[in-house]
């Protein structure tokens, strides 16, 4: 394995703000992730929401960003992505929206005053997404690949 460099070079990722949207912004500043915000909210009948954000990305060739739900709504409000993890590619250029579920449908916890409950609504984080490489590694089809100690051992066969 090669050396680490020093320092590195990352890319620019543009954002094109709408609806009076502001740049991504992290909640800490050990936060791994970035806050998506609810620009607009609209109930559908299935029981889902789908979350506008008012952004639109462009993700540098080579990169993608992933959205995954934040902890907070699950816990709080058994609240998480539809899909668990959404991918945006470098060529999206469409807006960044979420769809989200409430896997305990009818129940919505109260919140810490318990004077109302939590629903989703416009301004409330919604997501967090992180920049990830994507490299695009070549393909080699083989008749055998190498021999490693686990094998074909698969599920829990690293401990429980």
């Amino acid at each position: 394995m090669g050396a680490i460099p020093k320092e590195i070079t990352l890319p620019t990722v543009q954002f094109q703000l709408t609806d009076g949207t502001i740049l991504p912004q992290r909640s800490s500043q050990g936060a791994a992730c970035f806050d998506l915000i609810a620009t607009g909210v609209e109930f559908l009948p299935d029981g889902t929401a789908i979350c506008n954000t008012g952004l639109r990305a462009a993700i540098p060739a080579g990169w993608a960003m992933l959205i995954y739900s934040r902890s907070g709504m699950g816990f709080n409000a058994s609240t998480r992505l539809v899909n668990c993890v959404g991918v945006i590619d470098s060529d999206y250029r469409g807006e960044i929206m979420v769809k989200l579920v409430n896997d305990k449908p009818g129940y919505l916890p109260q919140v810490k005053d318990g004077s109302e409950l939590r629903n989703v609504k416009v301004g409330d984080k919604v997501a967090q997404f992180m920049i990830v490489p994507a490299f695009n590694l070549p393909f080699e089809p083989v008749q055998d690949l190498d021999a490693t100690d686990r094998g074909e051992n698969g599920f829990g066969s690293t401990g429980a």
